[in-house]
C-alpha cells in the first residue's frame, strides 16, 4: 500500500479531497506526516502566474522537513475554471525541475473538481507514478471509511 503524505500550498476550497479520495480508491493511504509517507503530494492552486505560482509550492518543500529524502514528490496544479473543456497551455519542459513529478487539473470553486478528461488523465499519471493499481477492493472500503470519518 502507498502512503501519501498531502499539502496544500495555497487555498484549494477543499477540493484537493475529491482528488485524494480518487487515489485512495485505488489503494493509496494518507497519511499525517510527511516521514510516515512513501510520496508527497502538493496541491498548488494556480491563482496569479503559473510559473510564480508554482515555484511558491515548490519552496513550500524544504519546511517538510529533511526526512523527503528519496520520496516521489508529485505536484497538482489545480487550475481555477469554469470551463471543464479548458485547453491548458503545455508546461512539460518545466516538469523535471528538483525531480518533481507535475500534473495539472480543473476546478471550479460552485463546482468542484470537474469530472472532465484533463482530471481523468491526472488521477491515472499520479496512479501510475505511485504504482497504484486500476482499481482496489480495500481502497473503496477505507475511502468509504474516511469519508464518513469526514463528515463527523
Amino acid at each position: 500500500m502507498r502512503r501519501i503524505y498531502s499539502h496544500e500550498a495555497g487555498n484549494t476550497l477543499g477540493y484537493h479531497k475529491a482528488f485524494l479520495r480518487k487515489l485512495i480508491m485505488k489503494g493509496a493511504k494518507v497519511v499525517d506526516s510527511p516521514e510516515k509517507s512513501n510520496a508527497i503530494i502538493i496541491f498548488c492552486p494556480i491563482v496569479s502566474r503559473y510559473e510564480t505560482d508554482i515555484n511558491s509550492a515548490l519552496s513550500s518543500l524544504p519546511a517538510l522537513g529533511p526526512e523527503i529524502g528519496d520520496r516521489k514528490v508529485i505536484l497538482v496544479a489545480m487550475h481555477h475554471t469554469f470551463d471543464e473543456d479548458y485547453t491548458l497551455p503545455n508546461h512539460r519542459e518545466q516538469d523535471s525541475r528538483k525531480g518533481v513529478f507535475l500534473v495539472d487539473c480543473l476546478f471550479f470553486e460552485t463546482k468542484g473538481l470537474f469530472t472532465c478528461r484533463c482530471n481523468k488523465k491526472a488521477v491515472k499519471m499520479v496512479r501510475k507514478k505511485l504504482g497504484l493499481k486500476r482499481f482496489s477492493p480495500s481502497g473503496l472500503l477505507m475511502a468509504k471509511r474516511q469519508q464518513r470519518s469526514a463528515r463527523k
